[in-house]
């Protein structure tokens, strides 16, 4: 949703991060903002899933298309692999500068567990003060599986935390954010 979409770009410019990891890329739309939003030296690493449940993956011919996202100075890393593999993460780590993520976008498995996981996974890597956001925190009434609601109600009173959400009766959707 173009309001909510529109803050949490604003608050990822107001920081221009150095590293910033996205879990689920599917179109490309945010990891083009990504890029346009981060530091022209940044990092950035897409980690999207192949044949992923909830739209995952990207055909290998949409790769070059997104390579032309990265500014010139910029390096973008895209992982077709599954985010809850262990040595997916290990290839993260040897990705990353030693100052950590600045900014972890999550928005790959939509399940409660797979939210979970990755958020487990993931944010040890983000340095302190750093972002760690989340798509769909609305409850998505068509969609039972979706449990991103449940982990984001869990976690957000842990953190500093903002929310984007156009309409609160809105099924789905919905962006929160939590500072590390």
């Amino acid at each position: 949703i173009h309001s909510e979409i529109l803050r949490l770009a604003t608050l990822v410019y107001e920081r221009k991060p150095k590293t910033i990891v996205e879990i689920g890329t599917r179109m490309g739309g945010t990891l083009c903002l990504w890029c346009a939003l981060a530091d022209p030296q940044a990092v950035i690493v897409s980690i999207d899933l192949p044949g992923g449940i909830h739209g995952g993956g990207y055909p290998n011919w949409r790769t070059k298309v997104y390579q032309h996202f990265a500014q010139a100075g910029q390096t973008l890393h895209l992982l077709r692999v599954d985010s809850h593999l262990p040595k997916t993460l290990n290839q993260l780590k040897s990705l990353l500068p030693a100052t950590g993520i600045d900014f972890l976008f999550i928005d790959g498995d939509h399940q409660y567990a797979g939210v979970k996981q990755d958020y487990e996974m993931y944010t040890p890597l983000v340095r302190r003060g750093g972002l760690v956001g989340f798509h769909d925190i609305c409850p998505n009434r068509l969609d039972p599986t979706c449990g991103v609601d449940k982990f984001w109600n869990e976690i957000r009173g842990n953190h500093k935390s903002w929310e984007f959400i156009d309409h609160p009766q809105q099924s789905g959707y919905g962006i929160g954010v939590v500072e590390m």
